[in-house]
């Protein structure tokens, strides 16, 4: 029989069933000699001895049940043991080696923060449920399709106007509930620098619809919600009761001042509830409040039924026997009418109350953010390569310790648990360093994604938690498998007998690989922040048609709402902006309906001879604003041609107009625009002579397609427009925020009644427009850098590595005559090798991936040849500067020390 025959016999043998068959067998046999030395017949003994026994079937199987505890005992006692030994001997080779601890756990601290970082980015945007909503799965966002002819293509949005909603509300199939809402910022008191909270006015059912009860009073009963009327009613939220009326149980029926009106407090939301959207809600209030307090006038309240306001999300709770679908039929029958009438057709679809709510208000930043998930996933591949690199040359470099363990009889099993163990120690380390680095980089980077989001609770809770301990251990698993596998099946003869002076060893397709693969992904990250960069650079370089950062903007609206007051305001801005002339570093002055590139207005426009009206560009027609003389070089825009308004352009004089260079190419090629006339409104009306042509400027945002404008004389405006809105103050770059000052105060002290002074920069209103750019740029760079450091030690420890065991090679090729300069070129050659072969593969993995990122791009190709180019040749200098300690140190090996040494 053969030794493993042997052995399986041997184990099937001490069963614990064959050790209890013996025993019994054993004392059986016994009782039997006793009793037949006893003088009774061998068959009578067997059957009394068997007698005494008792039932043997039961008492074999107690016996089997009492061993097979014991050996569980004795096998979970051993198991301890040896895994008390594995983790002591592990921790002593980490404290003996402290440098490559700190290292390594510094390294999957990394990997596992960046992606605990944006874990708890996305979990609060995608994943958690709005607090303290009932039935959750019931509910259902309302989203509309539109497709229009004059669109390029179709979009969804997921506002309507209220006529919509409620004809969305009487078609809905029977036993579900629609309401409405929108979101906005109201100040506490009419005091200026009065604290802004956030307000959701809510249409229909709307704490019912989401299954929510008050922690005190009540809240809105049906008839204070309707649309006509007012109800100067208000539920406030748990924060705020506790934050602004100290939590007092008799709040119901107190008044709380929002702008200049009261309202009296009816009910206390529950503790955690603030709302559906990411912007956590304070106040609750009805939605025929809203109207910019025209209603408080005295003035009709019809502002609700314009068709052209689209403002409120809609949710509906669905009944158990209504579907999705069936509900988004009904609302696509109701609004079909409305639609049609604007040329249009539609489609209404749902969506879940999980994701992000308000998606399409942070487009970019969204799109950002569901990037970084990738980025991440990125980060820890790499550094999970680096950190497997590193184990498998720490467990190459102890083959010989391993090698004599398993000589005396340690298992191949036990060696492999023991890498795997040393990856998960270090992982450990590393998962508790990565949140320390979620607790500060979290709550930084969701500032920085989305300033205006309400982040409730700190960036780690338990889900953070769970997820940060499941990538630490999937991280330590993966880390350790590879040295585990290659590190516990050294070649024990060749092991044995190497050393030192053997100066020779093995290549590991395993080490290039993972080093092929560094410098691979880091190539995809390093190029996604060249190309953010590229983008960032080509939006700043985009020509407005403005000096913007030196145009600060000033106008002011009164604490009542108040026509009287508003005139008065319109009327004094002339005398405002002729005293902010005088003031320190103020150049230039002018008025104007409004900002530039804070909104458009529209009006039909004809020229002589043509009954239809002039249209073109994204707008349809041409946009128009109202200014003063001097307004076009108070801004910056160029004049081309004719000339600008001037004092003489007043009421009674000719009427006049200035183009810009779109529109005059547009309706009069040929440069025939000056002295043509345009009629505002009707073909029937007065014509307005066009007396000068100016650059083309940005009518609403950033990036868009050049469109046709024109420019109406102050004094000369349609009715409606003859009053100015706001104050344009050109001043010189390094004292625009002082002005800013300056223009606050002026205006606060300008008027006899209370007003509220809005005072700002252009470049302060354009940060938003730069905002998506600027964050791509920052976090895709932050992430390259930190891929390029990684990958930089990786290449380092490699080489470092490799040097240390050809160290005796080396000394004989010296003392041949090798010249040190020749040696470091052959180590540095060695390390450009791998890194050329993983800038190759990252290239072509940046040019697959290009299409992910294209939408986020600007005036860039996201298969840019410079940046890929530029991307490649860092990481190269990266590699040299990686191989040249390990190079220097090659170079400066000692022969002769090196050939005495074993």
């Amino acid at each position: 029989m053969t030794h493993g025959w042997r052995r399986w016999v041997r184990i099937w043998r001490r069963t614990p069933e064959a050790d209890v068959d013996a025993e019994v067998r054993f004392h059986l046999e016994a009782r039997v000699e006793e009793l037949v030395a006893a003088g009774q017949p061998p068959d009578s003994a067997r059957a009394r001895a068997l007698e005494e026994f008792g039932d043997l079937a039961a008492v074999r199987t107690e016996l089997v049940s009492i061993d097979r505890r014991i050996a569980g005992q004795r096998r979970r006692a051993d198991w301890w043991e040896g895994a008390w030994l594995d983790l002591r001997h592990v921790m002593r080779g980490l404290r003996r080696s402290p440098g490559f601890t700190v290292m390594v756990a510094a390294t999957l601290a990394l990997g596992i923060g960046a992606n605990a970082v944006v874990f708890s980015l996305l979990d609060r945007l995608f994943l958690q449920p709005p607090a303290g909503v009932a039935h959750m799965d019931a509910l259902r966002r309302l989203r509309f399709t539109v497709s229009n002819p004059r669109r390029p293509k179709p979009f969804t949005r997921g506002v309507f106007n209220y006529p919509e909603v409620r004809s969305v509300s009487e078609a809905a199939p029977a036993g579900t509930s629609v309401m409405a809402y929108v979101d906005d910022n109201v100040h506490l008191g009419s005091e200026p620098g009065t604290s802004v909270v956030t307000a959701a006015y809510v249409v229909g059912d709307y704490f019912a619809v989401l299954g929510v009860h008050p922690a005190a009073g009540r809240f809105f009963a049906p008839d204070e919600q309707r649309p006509s009327g007012l109800t100067p009613l208000a539920v406030i939220g748990y924060r705020f009761w506790q934050t602004h009326f100290a939590g007092r149980r008799d709040v119901l029926g107190d008044s709380l001042q929002i702008g200049a009106h009261w309202f009296t407090v009816i009910g206390v939301a529950p503790d955690g509830f603030t709302g559906l959207e990411l912007g956590a809600a304070e106040l609750w209030l009805p939605f025929n409040t809203m109207e910019g307090w025209a209603s408080w006038s005295g003035r009709k309240a019809d502002w609700y039924e314009n068709p052209n306001t689209f403002s409120l999300n809609v949710v509906a709770r669905l009944s158990g026997s209504t579907t999705g679908p069936a509900f988004a039929a009904s609302a696509t029958n109701a609004l079909a009418s409305q639609i049609t009438q604007r040329g249009s057709t539609g489609i209404a679809s749902v969506a879940s109350l999980n994701g992000a709510p308000g998606e399409e208000f942070h487009e970019a930043e969204f799109s950002i953010s569901r990037r970084l998930g990738g980025v991440a996933i990125i980060i820890l591949i790499i550094a999970c390569a680096n950190v497997t690199n590193l184990l498998l040359i720490r467990a190459l470099s102890r083959r010989r310790e391993t090698a004599v363990r398993l000589a005396l009889g340690v298992s191949r099993r036990r060696l492999a648990l023991q890498f795997v163990l040393e990856a998960m120690i270090v992982a450990a380390i590393g998962g508790l360093a990565a949140l320390l680095l979620t607790w500060w980089a979290g709550s930084a980077l969701r500032h920085v994604l989305l300033p205006s989001v309400s982040w409730s609770g700190a960036a780690i809770n338990t889900r953070v938690l769970l997820f940060a301990i499941a990538v630490t251990l999937v991280s330590g698993v993966a880390a350790g498998l590879v040295p585990a596998l290659q590190g516990s099946h050294p070649r024990l003869t060749d092991a044995l007998k190497s050393g030192v002076r053997e100066g020779r060893i093995t290549r590991s397709r395993t080490r290039t690989a993972l080093l092929v693969l560094q410098a691979a992904l880091s190539v995809v990250l390093l190029a996604g922040a060249g190309l953010f960069v590229r983008s960032l650079q080509s939006v700043e370089a985009i020509d407005l048609g403005y000096d913007a950062n030196r145009l600060v903007f000033a106008s002011a609206a009164p604490v009542e709402d108040d026509t009287a007051q508003v005139r008065q305001i319109a009327v004094a801005l002339p005398d405002v902006a002729a005293q902010l002339e005088h003031a320190p570093g103020v150049e230039r002055v002018a008025l104007a309906s409004r900002a530039p590139m804070s909104g458009f207005s529209i009006m039909q426009v004809f020229t002589p001879g043509q009954d239809s009206a002039l249209t073109g560009g994204p707008f349809g027609m041409p946009t128009f604003d109202v200014v003063s003389p001097g307004y076009f070089a108070t801004v910056g825009v160029r004049l081309d041609a004719g000339r600008g308004f001037t004092t003489a352009d007043r009421t009674g004089a000719e009427q006049v107009a200035v183009v810009n260079r779109t529109m005059a190419n547009l309706f009069w090629p040929g440069g025939r625009a000056v002295g043509n006339c345009i009629m505002l409104e009707k073909a029937d009306t007065p014509c307005r002579r066009i007396v000068g042509i100016v650059s083309d400027a940005h009518v609403g945002e950033v990036i868009e397609a050049p469109s046709p404008a024109y420019y109406l004389p102050l004094a000369q405006a349609p009715p409606g427009w003859e009053r100015a809105g706001v104050i344009v103050l050109r001043t010189r770059p390094d004292v625009a925020e002082a002005v800013r000052a300056t223009a606050t105060r002026q205006m606060a002290g300008a008027f006899g009644f209370r007003v509220v002074p809005r005072v700002r920069g252009m470049s302060a209103s354009l940060a938003r427009e730069y905002h998506k750019w600027q964050l791509g740029a920052t976090l895709f760079s932050v992430a390259g850098a930190l891929a390029l450091l990684v990958a930089a030690v990786g290449i380092y420890s490699t080489i470092a590595f490799i040097v240390g065991q050809r160290r005796h090679e080396i000394g004989v090729r010296i003392a041949l005559g090798a010249q040190s300069a020749h040696v470091a070129r052959v180590v540095i050659t060695q390390g450009l090798r791998v890194v050329a072969a993983g800038v190759v593969l990252g290239v072509v993995a940046a040019l697959a991936m290009g299409k992910l990122v294209a939408s986020l791009l600007y005036g860039v190709s996201p298969h840019d040849p410079l940046v890929l180019g530029a991307v490649a040749v860092v990481l190269i200098l990266v590699a040299v500067t990686a191989c040249l300690v390990p190079a220097w140190r090659a170079a400066r090996v000692d022969p002769m020390e090196t050939l005495r040494a074993e």
